[in-house]
């Protein structure tokens, strides 16, 4: 969340399951999940394979130069977002569109499907704070808004189960 200089701040999200994750409604696909905190939508038609991770990261980088950057896969998707993510604490929820039925309309509301605030004093990891480290989940399976269950990580060299990362870190739950 507060990246040393010539760093960039990142999400990354990571389908912990066995199959393909869709990134939008079944029944629409121009209705897509979002990421609350940094008012990213993802594009139409998106999906992650089992066990694959897409990031999002800001758009002072190309996707091209993330990934070189990175070291990542020429198929890994790599998205921009707008904005930045706040240096003292901030709220970010991957959030999944639901049909709601109104009267014979289509609606759609979001529901939570991962939530987490982080801040930069303790409990949480302090080193995460401009020293260059990210946020790095311990367990997936476990709560992500617990500070007990995150630890700091190079932020340059993130772990692939990793999930949320701005040099935060914030491993989500795809299902």
């Amino acid at each position: 969340y507060h990246p040393v200089s010539n760093n960039y701040e990142f999400i990354v999200l990571k389908n912990r399951t066995d199959t393909l994750v869709n990134l939008y409604s079944p029944l629409d696909s121009t209705v897509t999940w979002r990421v609350d905190g940094i008012q990213f939508n993802f594009p139409p038609n998106i999906s992650i394979d089992a066990g694959d991770s897409l990031y999002i990261v800001e758009k002072a980088v190309a996707a091209t130069t993330f990934k070189s950057i990175m070291n990542l896969g020429e198929n890994v998707q790599v998205f921009n977002f707008e904005g930045q993510l706040k240096n003292s604490s901030e709220t970010i929820s991957i959030q999944k569109p639901v049909v709601v039925t109104s009267d014979s309309n289509i609606e759609y509301a979001y529901v939570n499907l991962e939530k987490l605030t982080y801040f930069d004093n303790t409990p949480w990891p302090a080193m995460a704070d401009g020293d260059g480290y990210a946020l790095q989940r311990k367990n997936a399976e476990k709560y992500a808004n617990d500070y007990s269950n995150w630890s700091v990580v190079n932020s340059m060299h993130p772990v692939a189960n990793a999930g949320i990362n701005r040099r935060v870190k914030v491993n989500t739950t795809t299902q």
